[in-house]
C-alpha cells in the first residue's frame, strides 16, 4: 500500500456554521498522521489554476473555530460539472480540470465539506474522482446526522466490484475494531449506517493474484472520510 502522504481540502456551497471547526479538524488530525494537508481556496475553483491553495499547519488554524465562514473562501453555483471554462492551459470542462489538478498537486485524497445551498460542493461529492479504485458516495456525506445511512458504491477500473468487505468506523474508535462491516452486494453497493455524529471513515481493500515473480498478489486501497452532525 502506498501510505498516504498529501491531501487537500475545500469547503464548498454557501457559508454555514462549522465549516472552519471542519478544517481545522482535518488539518490537524493530517498533521498528527504525518500528511501534509493543502488548504484549496474558493472550493473547486481552486483547482483550476495553480497558486489558489496553501499549505496548511496546526499554527494556520489555531483559533478559527469562533470566525465566521470560512478561511478557504467558499463559492455557491450549482453543479460545475456541466460547464466549459478557459484555464492557462486552454479550454477544459471544469470536472476534467479540476481532477488534471488534482494529480498535477500531488494530492492524494480530497476532503470536501459543502456549506448551505448545495452548490460547489454537494453534487460534486457525488462524482467518481477517476482513480483505478475508489468508494463513491450515493449522498451527500456532508448532509449526514446521526441515525442516516449512507449509501457507497465500490469501482474498480470503473466496473462494480460486488463481494469486497467494507469496513467503516468513527474517530476514537478503537483500532482493532469496527463499528460497520459489510459486503458489497451484486452491484458493487453497500449502505453504512451512521449511529453518531463525528468524523467517520469507510474503507475496503481489493487484492487480486497476479504472475509476476516474485510478487504473487496486488492490492489496492480506497477510503472516504466525512464528517457526521
Amino acid at each position: 500500500m502506498v501510505p498516504v502522504t498529501r491531501i487537500g481540502v475545500l469547503t464548498g456551497g454557501g457559508d454555514a456554521p462549522g465549516l472552519n471547526a471542519v478544517i481545522r479538524a482535518v488539518v490537524k488530525s493530517a498533521y498528527n498522521s504525518g500528511i501534509e494537508c493543502v488548504g484549496i481556496e474558493d472550493s473547486f475553483d481552486g483547482l483550476l489554476e495553480p497558486g489558489r491553495s496553501r499549505v496548511l499547519t496546526p499554527r494556520d488554524v489555531r483559533g478559527i473555530m469562533r470566525l465566521g465562514g470560512t478561511i478557504l473562501g467558499t463559492i455557491n453555483r450549482g453543479n460545475p460539472f456541466g460547464k466549459f471554462v478557459q484555464t492557462s492551459e486552454g479550454a477544459r470542462t471544469y470536472s476534467d480540470r479540476c481532477v488534471e489538478m488534482f494529480h498535477k498537486m500531488g494530492l492524494q485524497a480530497l476532503v470536501v465539506r459543502p456549506g448551505t445551498g448545495g452548490g460547489g460542493g454537494g453534487s460534486v461529492a457525488l462524482q467518481a474522482v477517476g482513480h483505478r479504485f475508489e468508494l463513491v458516495p450515493l449522498a451527500d456525506p456532508g448532509s449526514l446526522s446521526s441515525g442516516d445511512t449512507l449509501g457507497v458504491a465500490v469501482r474498480f477500473e470503473n466496473r462494480s466490484m460486488a463481494g469486497l468487505t467494507v469496513n467503516a468506523g468513527y474517530e476514537g474508535q478503537p483500532d482493532s475494531t469496527h463499528a460497520f462491516t459489510a459486503v458489497s452486494d451484486s452491484a458493487g453497493r453497500v449502505r453504512v449506517p451512521i449511529s453518531r455524529a463525528g468524523l467517520w471513515y469507510v474503507r475496503t481493500i481489493h487484492m487480486r493474484e497476479v504472475h509476476d515473480p516474485p510478487y504473487q498478489w496486488e492490492s489496492f486501497w480506497a477510503s472516504l472520510t466525512f464528517t457526521a452532525r
